[in-house]
């Protein structure tokens, strides 16, 4: 060993018996595209100038720190060429070749100040596990894969950085699957916020765009062995990730009690409530991590139990329409186009949201309302559809590809409302979807069919009337039911004897069952008794 002095700091030089050991060990890959050189221990002058020792030095230090992480080669070398102090080649391909082997095993490190091997340590006992995947992958690598491998590689690199500068692990990998462990659930959380932040500002293939990058984190014991762990912990944080959407950060309740108190105060966490996960038998309160920086809005969890759906809380209640209930329940299994027909104000779309709200059930991925009646182009519809999944535009591909892409493996219900001013464009969406979505069944509601083949169509009757010679104890219709409740609504006292009912069912009769007719006349009982506006809607019939 020889001491050196080199920018006014000792250095104690590498031994040099080392440094041609490492070249030895793989003399066919000890050549550097930056010169152009082929470097062997015959070639390499280990005993020359003073500096060439102490970068050597100071390099390979970084490298068997960063090897140590488990950081691969093609991250070494551009960290490596930004870290040396000057044009110093034969230090930087020295140092990069000890950290191409080291890196290479990923289980041997050499200490280059003490001259022993260290292996990375796994923690132990109570851990947090963060678990990672790319959203849309294998339709990337199908697409491009030459790009893909590119981006793929920006991601590794990224993640081990990340992951390492916050004193995790990453223990094993799967395609693009990120495995990785934090002796503390504080730093789990702070390398996932990181990596988020960071993913956007990398300058990915063109091809691909921004990887979007799904998270969750689990903590809990679980077993190590073999530089892997096992155990129930491990199933869960998978599960955990897999309901969750690429941009997000999700966590399980025993890792957000862990960290209450002692996090960033930008860190929050968003109750995402109580989830039944696929092959675990107890449920999972799961968490969204809330960061600046990070996206906030995503689409429900895709968790087995959870039947997400935009289909809105209607203020009045649905009456009647029992058996046209039914019937329409029982195609949505049999048809996956199904267009319910009528004129205005029949009650198509109120029956189309009954009918989402009662086989929300038989649709894992939710049902969805798309109204189609604010818009005046057709080719605004795939972007509203797209709009309500929160879909993000990408390079290089269509909003109705990327509709496919997002619902080809879905089972999920979407209502289409008031597409008669839009016919041929909603049936060309229609059409496209449903031959490229398998579990996708589409209600539509309109004036006229679509006209596409496989399309059932249903036409609404009005409400039932009275009958005129019906007995006098029969059950009201459900027109007269309707008006009913509506009058109620308005006047919460109303009571309607024998005599009244007969003429609310003659107003009914009049309004030939129509609901919206029917819900507007009973407003009116505030301002007029019902026998005036029974005598009311007789002038109004013969002018």
């Amino acid at each position: 060993m020889i001491e050196l002095e080199h920018h006014d700091v000792r250095f104690a030089a590498v031994d040099a018996g080392m440094l041609r050991q490492v070249i030895e060990d793989e003399p066919a890959i000890a050549r550097c595209v930056f010169i152009g050189q082929s470097v062997t221990p015959d070639t390499l002058d280990l005993n020359g100038a003073a500096i060439v020792f102490a970068e050597v030095l100071v390099l390979t230090r970084f490298a068997v720190r960063c090897a140590a992480s488990a950081l691969l080669p093609i991250e070494l070398i551009e960290r490596l060429f930004f870290l040396t102090t000057r044009a110093n080649f034969h230090a930087l391909i020295v140092a990069f070749r000890c950290a191409n082997t080291l890196a290479s095993s990923r289980t041997r490190c050499y200490n280059t100040s003490i001259g022993m091997q260290t292996t990375p340590r796994l923690p132990t006992g109570t851990v947090t596990f963060l678990f990672c995947d790319i959203q849309g992958s294998t339709t990337l690598w199908a697409r491009t894969p030459h790009a893909m491998s590119a981006a793929v590689a920006m991601h590794d690199a990224l993640f081990r950085e990340v992951i390492s500068a916050h004193d995790g692990v990453i223990f094993k990998t799967v395609g693009d699957e990120v495995c990785s462990v934090f002796g503390r659930a504080d730093q789990a959380i702070s390398a996932a916020v990181e990596v988020q932040r960071r993913l956007p500002e990398q300058h990915w293939p063109e091809e691909t765009g921004l990887l979007h990058v799904r998270m969750g984190i689990h903590t809990g014991q679980a077993i190590e062995r073999d530089n892997d762990y096992f155990g129930p912990a491990l199933n869960r944080v998978a599960r955990v990730m897999s309901v969750a959407h690429g941009g997000q950060v999700v966590t399980t309740r025993s890792t957000a009690a862990v960290v209450e108190g002692i996090l960033d105060a930008s860190i929050r966490f968003r109750d995402l409530g109580v989830h039944h996960l696929k092959g675990l038998t107890e449920p999972e309160a799961i968490y969204q991590i809330l960061a600046p920086g990070l996206q906030f809005e995503f689409p429900p969890l895709t968790s087995s139990d959870q039947h997400a759906n935009n289909i809105p809380t209607q203020i009045s209640s649905f009456v009647g329409r029992t058996s046209e209930l039914a019937a329409l329940s029982d195609l949505t299994q049999y048809h996956r186009l199904l267009t319910i027909v009528g004129p205005g104000g029949i009650g198509k779309t109120r029956i189309a949201l009954q009918l989402a709200t009662e086989v929300l059930s038989l649709f894992p991925d939710g049902a969805w309302l798309i109204e189609l009646a604010p818009l005046n182009d057709g080719k605004l519809i795939a972007q509203t559809i797209g709009d309500t999944f929160r879909l993000k535009e990408e390079p290089h591909q269509t909003i109705d590809d990327q509709l496919i892409d997002y619902l080809h493996s879905k089972k999920l219900l979407l209502v289409l409302d008031n597409s008669e001013h839009l016919l041929a464009e909603t049936a060309a969406v229609a059409k496209k979807l449903l031959s490229r979505c398998p579990g996708l069944v589409i209600v539509t509601t309109s004036r006229e069919p679509l006209h596409l083949t496989g399309e059932h169509v249903f036409r609404l009757p009005p409400l039932g009337l009275p009958t005129p010679d019906g007995p006098r104890d029969a059950p009201p219709a459900d027109s007269v039911l309707l008006f009913i409740e509506r009058a109620r609504a308005v006047r919460p006292a109303t009571v309607l004897a024998a005599a009244d009912r007969e003429i609310a069912a003659s107003i009914c009769s009049k309004l030939e069952g129509i609901p919206l007719a029917i819900e507007l006349a009973a407003a009116r009982i505030v301002t007029l008794p019902l026998p005036d506006l029974d005598s009311a809607w007789r002038k109004d019939s013969r002018s």
